[in-house]
């Protein structure tokens, strides 16, 4: 039988970063996985979630499966893992291929007993910078409730820019591969 080769690098990416409290920490990230699937379940029926999601109904464990099974195998969709020094799991970043191949969007979730720890914008910054070397440097789109402010606090820190938009409760943020990364 014939190997197949996915489209898909499993590369993982690791970022070293300061985080808020001063102490120098070592996010990476990992191709996510089937055992991964109730973690992201968990987090995305997190009531704090759901209320700065775009889409806050609660999922049901079926949906979930029929869901993670498709963006597992999509060569489309990158969805990475980020775990912090002590293995533990921080949270998602997802990546949606636009159809033109022009852009791809961005979605993160982070564990909630990790929350308020500063570590949203190293989940982005190494999720992006795992996306472009797996990929491609396409820019990357980020839709954003409007009060969801550590999310956009998050992403403004990561280097992504605000652009003006009429989107009601939603604010755009895009970051190109040629926009100079920040300092903390």
């Amino acid at each position: 039988m014939p190997m197949v080769i996915s489209p898909k690098k499993k590369n993982h990416q690791s970022i070293g970063s300061e985080s808020r409290l001063g102490v120098l920490s070592l996010l990476r990230v990992y191709p996510a996985r089937l055992e991964d699937s109730r973690d992201i379940w968990a987090w995305r029926n997190d009531e704090t979630t759901r209320m700065m999601s775009i889409n806050n109904e609660e999922i049901t464990w079926e949906a979930h499966c029929h869901w993670f099974e498709r963006i597992l195998q999509a060569s489309d969709i990158w969805t990475y893992i980020a775990l912090d020094g002590y293995a533990n799991k921080v949270g998602v970043c997802r990546f949606d291929l636009d159809p033109s191949g022009n852009f791809a969007s961005v979605s993160i979730n982070l564990n909630p007993l990790l929350r308020g720890q500063g570590r949203g914008t190293e989940v982005v910054r190494t999720g992006v910078s795992t996306f472009w070397a797996d990929y491609r440097t396409v820019p990357i789109r980020a839709l954003i409730k409007k009060d969801n402010h550590a999310s956009l606090r998050c992403f403004l820190k990561a280097g992504f820019q605000r652009e003006p938009n009429d989107e009601g409760d939603i604010q755009i943020f895009i970051k190109t591969p040629f926009d100079a990364q920040p300092t903390n």
